[in-house]
């Protein structure tokens, strides 16, 4: 499975993606150790709403966070990582190192194979994630150049080996705030937890 399809999972398994989406970011190996995560979710049932509003869980397991939820196709799928913190109270990046489909780990192109999401929560719980925009403008274009993200031929973007944690940090840290002017449009899901 090459990192494009990894990383399509990776964006929550909900989305076949027609387009890029550049503010999705892969990388071969995960920049941020389990021991940074922090869980600003409680665990529990969530109901994850884009198009159709489908069942989540989030269950912490150690360090990381087991984000499960049912895809297009009715299968279930659970994203291993977590959510490290950035400069604002309500603004992560939420780090996937593995995906487990049907049972079984997903397959990826390499062992680290990494992706990043920027999402944003709450104090009530509600998480939003970005998708950005679908195609990558020559703004888009100059802002990733600008903080050393990487574009190949299918405009799949990614991380460079030479780039630190810090700027992949500063990266998101000044997208995020672009990301929710942006409004609606930019909005892939936002995900709620189940009242009890």
């Amino acid at each position: 499975m090459t990192r494009v399809i990894f990383a399509a999972l990776i964006i929550l398994g909900l989305l076949s993606l027609g387009a890029c989406m550049p503010y999705l970011v892969g990388s071969d190996r995960p920049r941020f150790d389990a021991s940074e995560y922090v869980k600003p979710l409680a665990d529990g049932d969530y109901i994850f709403s884009r198009e159709i509003p489908r069942p989540a869980r989030l269950v912490g397991k150690g360090n990381q966070t087991l984000l499960t939820m049912v895809n297009e196709g009715g299968d279930e799928m659970t994203f291993v990582g977590g959510f490290v913190p950035l400069n604002k109270t309500e603004y992560f990046l939420y780090q996937v190192t593995d995906a487990i489909e049907k049972g079984a780990l997903a397959k990826k192109k390499s062992a680290g194979e990494t992706s990043y999401a920027p999402v944003t929560i709450t104090a009530d719980g509600v998480a939003t994630w970005f998708s950005g925009p679908s195609e990558c403008d020559t703004v888009c274009a100059a802002f990733l150049a600008s903080h050393g993200i990487e574009r190949d031929r299918a405009n799949n973007t990614t991380v460079p080996d030479g780039l630190t944690r810090e700027r992949l940090l500063a990266f998101y840290e000044e997208l995020l705030p672009v990301l929710e002017a942006g409004g609606e449009e930019w909005v892939f899901a936002r995900m709620k937890p189940v009242a009890k």
